[in-house]
């Protein structure tokens, strides 16, 4: 986990799920960060578990706990391990759990983009009320897209009840999900109070302005 800190701390906790990292090469900000500590907000960067850039050793998930590989098998694994896509949604949980301990921190807000999309959105439903605002990329994604246990994105049952879409309703709060595809639960979700629809990607700059607002 990464933690920027504002010179003047005055906005909320921003939890920075993205496939790119916060920090360049030269260690400086994205620009987009940049417009949120100008704005006195902390940024939060959780590390996706598994990912290229998580330190230690990665979870491989067994996917033949049967001795069959047509098709992998990996009910007794999930059945009392969590998946890749659990555990990353764990750690944006637990981000904003700590965030709402740093100094002047009155409400947390999310981006989640990229691969960690998805995640964020699960984290953001089971978040309830402990994040006002939330901005995630989809790229389209439903759990339709995943064919193998070993896909990070897998979480059992994750089609069988109204896929991507079917976790919306729990969400509270403004959220705008971008890159929407319509597929699954999609006009429960268009009718959630709250939660904006879009089928293409704000740009970060827009994307942060509308996180601020």
């Amino acid at each position: 986990m990464t933690l920027l800190t504002p010179s003047h701390p005055v906005g909320p906790a921003i939890i920075w799920a993205d496939t790119q990292p916060l920090l360049n090469g030269a260690g400086q900000p994205a620009a987009e960060a940049t417009t949120l500590l100008d704005a006195g907000c902390y940024v939060v960067a959780v590390t996706a578990f598994n990912s290229a850039a998580f330190p230690g050793e990665p979870n491989t998930q067994p996917a033949t706990a049967k001795k069959s590989s047509n098709p992998p098998y990996s009910g007794y694994f999930s059945t009392y391990n969590r998946t890749t896509m659990a555990n990353r949604v764990h750690d944006l949980l637990t981000a904003m759990a700590f965030s709402r301990t740093l100094p002047k921190v009155s409400e947390v807000r999310l981006i989640g983009r990229g691969d960690e999309g998805p995640a964020a959105l699960l984290a953001r439903a089971l978040a309830g009320k402990a994040v006002t605002r939330a901005a995630i990329a989809l790229n389209h994604f439903d759990f339709d897209q995943v064919t193998e246990p070993t896909d990070p994105r897998f979480i059992p049952g994750g089609r069988k009840y109204g896929g991507i879409y079917g976790f919306v309703p729990l969400m509270e709060g403004q959220t705008l999900i971008m890159g929407a595809r319509e597929t699954g639960r999609y006009d429960l979700a268009r009718q959630t109070p709250g939660v904006t629809l879009e089928p293409q990607t704000r740009s970060p700059a827009a994307t942060a302005a509308w996180l601020l607002k």
